[in-house]
């Protein structure tokens, strides 16, 4: 058997746990090779930044289906330095050639994963990883102990945390989180897929927002042989409510579906699906049949704890008081993260250590003037291509260049969720967004030229930010 032969083998079997776009994304670009001496496997990588992304974001699950496929031959990563690390397992050894040059940063486990390279990797469902078959990875920091929670979200918090217990006999399905933008819904989804992982490591679990259930449902036959999947985590869920009466009709088949052959099935919206007037009756009843809770918006105690937390994480240096302020001022988590990135981009262009907080939270009471549009069009005109380019499919290299910088600049300066950035660009896949920030941030470490553009891009986003502000 070729190569190419195992390649095609290889996808045909992951292309029934994943969606085409994330196959492209970062199956097609692996280059495979075939010792039949040695009985092995070899995976090497188109460059070192996708060697990185793919070591942190995706091997767990590439090792986890590659048993199916290619058991007993070996498996070897390849780079470039002709370093060798072995690790044995039973049936594939790692046999790791890192690429790591001068000046690159090292490579390492991504948090909360450490013993998933040198864990064994079998075909025994009780040594697997946890296996996410939507791409969607979630935050590894987003936990039960970082959600912060005062007594008027216990509720909801204990009822995450009980659904996690029972996630193989749900005592209830669906589990539905509702709540205002901001107060933390996706941050309590992730810490139950992540509570999940560290407990139950032979369980598979779906993670996508609303679109990609329904893509993902339709291409598996509407869920009628649902397999080993367990639990499923449906973030953005109101975009069912918009569809039309067809998809509505369908999404409901699947919850049925899924009901009946006693699947965990959570989903985060951002108001209750009783009081949506567009829900068809049919999926009213089947959201409602479950549990349904609301996750309030944090108040001010829990502001500020939250405050203080990102005070100490991005270095800011804000006073008791500032971070009290801030606080109080402002009522949701994303804005609060979208501010705080706003001072740290004041502190570090500007070169004023003392900012002035309470000029900044008074401009939050008025529409904040840079946005996602504003960056695209800043990192357009500097890289000379279009907006059309940059947050389309263009793949020259100044419309590449400039999407990752535009990407890493909504993240930076709008505080955007990874989810959000996705959205933006496209509609573009969490792997996606994660491998552009990644490359972004190792180029700022090692390249003085992408670091000089980039400080010249912020400041060219805050300062006709600011001017637009004026003339307002």
């Amino acid at each position: 058997m070729t190569a190419t032969i195992l390649k095609k083998k290889m996808r045909d079997h992951l292309a029934l746990f994943f969606q085409e776009q994330a196959l492209a994304q970062w199956f097609d670009p692996l280059l495979l090779s075939l010792d039949t001496e040695n009985k092995e496997l070899r995976v090497s990588f188109p460059h070192s930044f996708f060697g990185r992304w793919f070591q942190e974001c995706i091997r767990p699950q590439f090792e986890q289906h590659a048993v199916a496929v290619i058991a007993p031959l070996h498996l070897a990563y390849e780079g470039q330095n002709g370093s060798t690390e072995v690790r044995e397992s039973t049936q594939i050894q790692h046999t790791e050639k890192t690429n790591q040059k001068a000046g690159e940063p090292e490579i390492t486990t991504p948090r909360g994963q450490g013993a998933v390279h040198s864990a064994p990797v079998t075909g025994e469902e009780g040594q697997q990883p946890a296996l996410f078959v939507a791409g969607r990875i979630p935050l590894q920091d987003h936990t039960f102990a970082s959600f912060l929670v005062n007594k008027k979200n216990d509720f909801p918090l204990a009822a995450a945390k009980e659904a996690v217990t029972n996630i193989r006999k749900p005592q209830y399905t669906p589990f539905v989180v509702f709540g205002h933008s901001g107060s933390g819904k996706t941050h309590l989804l992730e810490a139950m897929i992540n509570a999940i992982t560290n407990a139950y490591s032979s369980l598979q679990m779906f993670y996508g927002d609303a679109e990609e259930f329904m893509a993902f449902a339709k291409a598996n036959a509407g869920l009628n042989t649902p397999g080993g999947i367990q639990g499923y985590f449906i973030d953005d869920a109101q975009r069912l409510f918009d569809a039309g009466a067809s998809l509505q009709k369908q999404a409901a088949s699947y919850l049925d579906t899924l009901y009946r052959h006693n699947k965990a099935v959570t989903l985060c919206m951002d108001a209750s699906p009783a009081g949506r007037e567009s829900i068809l009756p049919q999926l009213r009843q089947r959201l409602t049949s479950g549990l349904v809770v609301k996750l309030k918006k944090p108040d001010v105690h829990v502001r500020r704890l939250y405050v203080q937390q990102m005070n100490t994480e991005f270095h800011l240096g804000l006073t008791k008081g500032q971070a009290l302020s801030l606080a109080q001022n402002v009522t949701d988590f994303r804005t609060i993260i979208g501010t705080l990135t706003r001072i740290k981009a004041y502190k570090l262009l500007v070169g004023d250590e003392t900012p002035d907080i309470e000029h900044i939270i008074s401009t939050l009471g008025s529409q904040n003037c840079l946005t996602p549009q504003g960056i695209v069009r800043c990192v357009a005109e500097y890289c000379g291509t279009t907006e059309q380019q940059v947050t389309g499919t263009a793949r020259t290299q100044s419309a590449c260049t400039a999407r990752h910088y535009a990407m890493y600049l909504c993240r930076e300066l709008l505080g955007f969720s990874l989810v959000q950035v996705g959205r933006f660009f496209g509609g573009r896949d969490h792997s996606s967004v994660v491998y552009s920030i990644k490359k972004i941030k190792s180029l700022l470490a090692s390249n003085n030229v992408t670091h000089n553009e980039l400080s010249t891009l912020k400041q060219m986003c805050l300062t006709r930010a600011g001017e637009m502000q004026e003339d307002g």
